[in-house]
């Protein structure tokens, strides 16, 4: 079993990013980590990315520690599920 960290820092200035887990055999992409410390460019990096997944993949976030950003990125992208 391969462990996973994150490679960023919650808080951090001056950055911009998302680390996407990709299972390629059961088409699923998993949103890791993702953080902006500029306003807006979270949603904007959510919408490009459910853009870009073909619609028959699926878009999970498995653990929530954003304080409400997911439980509302799934509400405007439905797609995107949160276990």
């Amino acid at each position: 079993m391969v462990r996973k960290n994150h490679i960023v820092n919650v808080g951090d200035e001056n950055i911009i990013g998302v680390e996407l887990l990709i299972d390629v055999p059961i088409q699923i992409v998993q949103f890791f980590a993702i953080t902006s410390s500029e306003k807006g460019c979270g949603d904007a990096i959510v919408e490009s990315v459910v853009n870009a997944v073909p619609d028959d993949w699926k878009l999970v976030v498995a653990m929530d520690w954003s304080g409400g950003f997911w439980e509302v990125m799934t509400k405007r992208y439905p797609k995107v599920m949160l276990f």
